[in-house]
């Protein structure tokens, strides 16, 4: 039988990028709690794990998550199945990838590009545009150790605009490591949306890297929904003037489940503006921590980012870690960030109490405006009902509300 370092090794040998990618995390290894960006995760239920980088079924559950007008995509055990897909738009193929934007100083990042020997690539052009809102599907069921290597490449030209949702639903024993890179040319919009289902024993380590030219607008969300362990990287530059990035996330957790989110944003030209909101709903003993920087170069001048990261706890036992953090070598910039974490306000319950209102679907609607900030903004507008239904299902008195009322669709 061949061994996951021998199988890892035969996948890597396909690019030089993988090769070198390999070559970085071996020297990594697995982190420990002695690295910073590790210090409150242990990954001591991956190391000495015999991996299969093969195989991996249809999810037995359904995905839940279905946007009308949307083409979808579906990926089963990271391949690409035609009978449960629409047809490719011309924008789209699957293919070999030879860079990277991301930053490959993450060992997940080179585990997903050392064992993924394809991508979807995704290239919007003005003859070659995205009409309708794309739904990639990402799915594994597998009751032996899979490791999952999603990898997806965008690049959108000067002036056009695409609208992508990323749905990932694991089932089993999976470490999915998901790799989304975002290249928006001049004048460009993206809008990206993750979200993550796991069962208790699947973790999903990912990255979405974003790099932003002249006046383009990058908006990338991540919602982990399930799973004991989610962790993401969100990484963006800006490196055009007059570019602009919104970075948003929305993490639910009970139990003693794991969240969280790692944030670096580069302003590497003037007059560029970045806005960075995370959130986190915790019960049981669920943790989650964020780690944030904003680091402002020389000569980044007329740089505006604001940086906020709220949770609230449920529970006395969840616990949450903040690390707000800036670096700014340019003088003229308005750079704040800022971080709280607390419980339900019980004077606003107390309020909905006195109108008829239950305590189960009082403690529900304040969860839901709590969140409502993140959900709100998630395009296609179709995707916020969804999102705000897989919401209420994960709170006591949750089906009393109507997701269609809390996250209606605007008329068009």
């Amino acid at each position: 039988m061949t061994s996951f370092a021998d199988t890892l090794m035969e996948r890597a040998a396909s690019t030089p990028l993988a090769s070198a990618s390999l070559e970085r995390f071996n020297t990594q290894g697995w982190p420990t709690r002695r690295d910073e960006a590790f210090r409150y995760l242990d990954l001591g239920p991956l190391r000495d794990v015999e991996w299969s980088i093969t195989g991996g079924q249809r999810a037995q559950s359904p995905m839940g998550l279905t946007l009308d007008g949307a083409v979808t995509l579906v990926f089963v055990g990271g391949r690409f199945d035609a009978d449960a897909s629409d047809a490719l738009p011309d924008c789209v193929n699957i293919a070999s990838a030879d860079s990277t934007i991301a930053n490959l100083d993450d060992p997940f990042t080179n585990l997903c590009i050392a064992a993924a020997d394809e991508a979807l690539v995704i290239r919007v052009t003005a003859n070659a545009p995205l009409s309708a809102p794309l739904h990639i599907v990402h799915e594994a069921h597998c009751d032996s150790p899979l490791l999952h290597t999603p990898r997806c490449v965008i690049e959108v030209a000067s002036g056009c605009e695409a609208v992508i949702v990323e749905s990932i639903r694991l089932e089993g024993h999976i470490l999915c490591t998901p790799v989304t890179e975002i290249t928006a040319h001049a004048g460009a919009r993206v809008e990206l949306a993750r979200i993550i289902d796991g069962t208790s024993n699947a973790w999903c380590c990912g990255t979405i890297a974003a790099h932003a030219s002249d006046k383009a607008v990058v908006h990338a969300s991540a919602i982990p929904f399930g799973g004991s362990v989610n962790r993401t990287r969100l990484e963006s530059t800006l490196a055009g003037e007059g570019a602009h990035v919104d970075l948003r996330g929305l993490g639910v957790a009970g139990d003693d489940r794991h969240i969280e989110t790692i944030l670096s944003v580069r302003h590497a030209a003037e007059n560029c503006t970045s806005n960075m909101l995370f959130k986190h709903v915790l019960g049981g003993s669920a943790k989650a921590s964020f780690a944030g920087r904003i680091n402002v170069d020389e000569g980044a001048q007329g740089t505006d980012a604001v940086q906020t990261s709220r949770t609230m706890l449920l529970s006395p036992d969840a616990k949450a870690y903040s690390r707000p953090q800036l670096e700014i070598y340019a003088d003229d910039v308005k750079c704040t960030h800022g971080s709280t974490t607390g419980r339900p306000d019980p004077e606003a319950e107390f309020y909905l109490r006195a109108r008829g209102i239950d305590q189960k679907t009082a403690a529900s609607l304040l969860v839901w405006a709590f969140a409502a900030e993140v959900l709100d903004e998630l395009e296609p507008a179709a995707l916020r009902v969804q999102a705000a239904s897989r919401l209420l299902d994960q709170l006591p008195g949750g089906e009393a509300l109507d997701p269609t009322v809390v996250a209606p669709i605007p008329a068009s």
